[in-house]
């Protein structure tokens, strides 16, 4: 197989797609049925909570239903506002680990990465899955750890299908894939048995 050079900088752009594709495996990994359990559940604390917030105050079950909407109002309010201002402190630090140059070789034993002073290694029997957007491919190496290579710095004559594809079959003929595949299904019955 031959030896891929990728040299990149990423930027926060980079890490936005990483964010946004952690987010689509959290959604592809739960079951419509356990999304809508949790959301009938915090349904069903937010109704006690608000019915049985005026019995400490005057000792009566007496619930305005207008009060009731306005609270609720409010209080869904107040966490889309905390999560707003969450986001806007959510985010790689300037000097840290993901922004900025990062050269990514790819050969037939797997994937590394150095930047600064870091460098991984992840053998092809590492990666648990390979996917991409327009602008990213992400090698998986964990249920929300990923490589991220932007398509912009790919070599000359790669496409980010075909460079998809490439990486797909150096992953394929990894000797020990199967035993890492094995291991990940083991993780994920473990981890669905104990949610």
């Amino acid at each position: 197989m031959d030896k891929v050079q990728i040299n990149a900088n990423l930027t926060l752009e980079d890490w936005r797609a990483l964010r946004a594709a952690c987010a689509r495996r959290f959604r592809h990994s739960e079951s419509v049925g356990s999304r809508w359990l949790r959301r009938l559940g915090s349904l069903a604390l937010f109704v006690v909570i608000v019915f049985s917030t005026p019995m400490l105050f005057d000792g009566a079950w007496a619930l305005d239903p207008k009060s009731a909407i306005a609270g609720g109002v409010l209080f869904f309010a107040a966490m889309l506002i905390n999560w707003l201002l969450a986001l806007r402190h959510i985010g790689p630090a300037p000097d840290g680990s993901f922004l900025g140059p990062c050269a990514y070789q790819l050969d037939g034993a797997g994937l590394r990465s150095s930047r600064g002073a870091s460098y991984s290694f992840s053998a092809w029997d590492a990666v648990i899955d390979v996917t991409r957007t327009d602008k990213h491919l992400f090698v998986w190496i964990d249920r929300f750890s990923a490589y991220v290579l932007p398509c912009r710095y790919l070599p000359d004559g790669f496409a980010a299908e075909q460079f998809a594809e490439w990486i797909a079959s150096a992953w394929a003929g990894a000797p020990s894939r199967s035993r890492a595949v094995e291991r990940n299904e083991r993780v994920a019955l473990a981890g669905a048995q104990s949610g």
